[in-house]
């Protein structure tokens, strides 16, 4: 069953935050097309204002990713275990405080 198998995505952020693989993908089901995807996304072109690291903006994607997810999906979605990686260098400078897109979201 689909349902039984791991979902990726993977989220590009800058200024902006990109999808390159959405968990509503039909790759997002196979890793090795996953990384496919990331091996081609180029993310000079992509992220034309190299400037800023909007941490907050990378959030708020997965957060909506994780509801839309839910909507389609909602008997599987709380058996799955989702597991979120953020790679960052701890700083953010745009789009607000990321904590406060978290805090904001458990309650």
């Amino acid at each position: 069953r689909s349902s039984d198998l791991p979902r990726y995505s993977v989220i590009s952020y800058a200024a902006k935050a990109i999808e390159i693989v959405a968990l509503r993908d039909e790759e997002s089901l196979d890793a090795e097309a996953v990384i496919l995807k990331l091996k081609k996304f180029n993310r000079n072109k992509q992220h034309e204002d190299k400037q800023g690291t909007n941490t907050r903006a990378a959030l708020l994607n997965v957060y909506n990713m994780l509801v839309e997810q839910e909507h389609r999906d909602n008997e599987n979605f709380m058996k799955t275990q989702n597991v979120i990686v953020l790679m960052t260098d701890g700083k953010f400078n745009m789009g607000g405080d990321p904590r406060e897109a978290v805090t904001d979201r458990k309650s």
